[in-house]
């Protein structure tokens, strides 16, 4: 959300798949480092992330989901 105007389903899957590509851009640079992604918690983003679950296991990136009390949950 930025400035109270939630983002659209299109900038959702923009923002998510812009944060794999820059993930993958710094792994290049270090190839031990540890990834993660870290999301507002929605269900398109959980969807989403569903359907990459297996890229992204493969690449060992851990995802996280913040909601707007502050609470993590993978």
């Amino acid at each position: 959300m930025r400035d109270g105007t939630p983002f659209s389903v299109s900038q959702k899957y923009t923002h998510l798949l812009r944060a794999v590509g820059q993930v993958c851009l710094r792994m290049n640079n270090d190839t031990n480092g540890i990834y993660e992604i870290v999301l507002a918690e929605d269900r398109y983003y959980r969807d989403l992330i569903t359907q990459l679950q297996t890229g992204l296991r493969k690449l060992d990136v851990a995802t996280y989901f913040v909601d707007s009390d502050g609470k993590v949950t993978k």
